[in-house]
């Protein structure tokens, strides 16, 4: 799994996201769905 992060700020272009994710190997685009599927590994991993 790789990660780009992307501040939001002055030039953010619209970014609401503190980050973007894109699954190696996957040709997913981010909306929405790899997203939280990173947050429900982290869920997992935390319980």
């Amino acid at each position: 799994m790789g990660f780009r992060r992307a501040y939001t700020g002055k030039g953010h272009g619209g970014q609401k996201r503190a980050f973007k994710v894109k699954f190696l190997g996957e040709g997913v685009n981010d909306y929405g769905g790899p997203y939280r599927a990173v947050f429900e590994q982290i869920v997992d991993e935390l319980q």
